[in-house]
């Protein structure tokens, strides 16, 4: 499944994990199966090259991914993963769609929609592609200023307001809450995309106005530009929140704890998407099945890359908004995290 991917050097980092040392060797047809295997008579997988899509290196897909594609790539197996850093959810979703790559990271509402063929997604039809984890909870963060005039996000309108990552989910979930407030976000505000990291620096030299995103608190780049600008996340009203859970129902109530962020000693109200990795449809069985349970079976390997690798448990791994791959679905029948 090794790709070829004719713009790879245009990625803002590309690392090769588990490069060092290499692979252990797979297991021979006649070696002992681990308990709870689920491979037993089948030919070992032969090694197999991996490439993973995760977005900007300031945010936390990036150093999620390549904590699990290092685990997976060091422990013994034959998967070896590529981890790409990529525009974000949407983008992945056209690459693993095309073959560019083979594994992506994205929230449920780019999935549901991309799986579905609607919202965003309604003019490029339904896309090929079917679930393979449920990771953590990617949270709404609406960044301002401390000195900003911005209490609130209906304050948001005429101001100069980034909606997140062009080819993301984040752009997708700004333009909906925004719609609860009553801002167009076409014509009510100065819409920018941006990068984590370049969102915080135009919004730490007063640049833009206000900055949105989604991901797993803490997000590493609003963590640094908090350390030198201080800096406030807005609320959202739980009538908003209500109203928008009972819309799109791949949201979910979250917050942010206080003391999340330096300066920010409040908690405050979000919703969340949770980010999940997926497939093309054509992924082979016996690959999206080994990925799986290397991933599952050695979560004390990549527990502490992040906070938010805190929130993989078994418990929610397999709760994704579209069809689960074949392969991962039976490593989560054989746990009996489903029936």
């Amino acid at each position: 499944m090794k790709k070829t991917l004719s713009y790879l050097l245009a990625f803002a980092l590309v690392l090769c994990l588990g490069a060092c040392g290499g692979k252990e060797a797979p297991a021979s047809p006649s070696s002992p199966e681990p308990e709870n295997g689920g491979s037993q008579g089948a030919a070992p997988l032969p090694p197999t090259d991996l490439t993973m899509g995760t977005a900007a290196t300031s945010g936390t897909y990036y150093f999620v991914g390549a904590a699990i594609g290092n685990t997976v790539s060091k422990a013994p197996g034959s998967l070896e993963v590529l981890v790409a850093s990529t525009a974000g959810g949407v983008e992945n979703i056209g690459l693993v769609s095309s073959g560019e790559i083979d594994i992506g990271m994205a929230n449920t509402d780019a999935l549901y929609d991309a799986y579905n063929g609607t919202g965003s997604f309604g003019e490029a039809g339904k896309r090929p592609i079917m679930g393979l984890m449920a990771l953590y909870p990617s949270v709404s963060h609406m960044l301002v200023r401390k000195d900003s005039s911005i209490q609130s996000w209906q304050d948001l309108a005429g101001k100069k307001v980034c909606l997140g990552t062009a080819a993301s989910s984040h752009a997708v979930a700004s333009k909906a809450l925004l719609g609860y407030y009553g801002i167009d976000w076409e014509k009510d505000i100065e819409a920018y995309y941006l990068t984590t990291g370049e969102m915080c620096t135009m919004l730490s030299d007063g640049d833009i106005d206000a900055a949105f995103l989604v991901g797993g608190a803490p997000v590493s780049g609003v963590t640094n530009a908090c350390v030198t600008t201080p800096l406030e996340l807005l609320d959202l009203e739980q009538e908003k929140i209500d109203s928008l859970l009972g819309d799109l129902p791949y949201f979910t109530q979250s917050s942010i704890p206080a003391d999340t962020y330096s300066g920010i000693s409040h908690p405050v109200e979000a919703v969340a998407l949770t980010t999940c990795f997926f497939v093309n449809e054509d992924m082979p069985e016996e690959v999206a099945y080994e990925f799986v349970k290397t991933v599952m079976e050695n979560t004390a390997d990549f527990v502490d890359a992040n906070e938010s690798c805190k929130y993989i448990p078994p418990q929610t791994v397999a709760e994704l908004p579209i069809p689960i791959h074949p392969g991962a679905l039976r490593y989560y029948q054989e746990q009996g995290w489903l029936q």
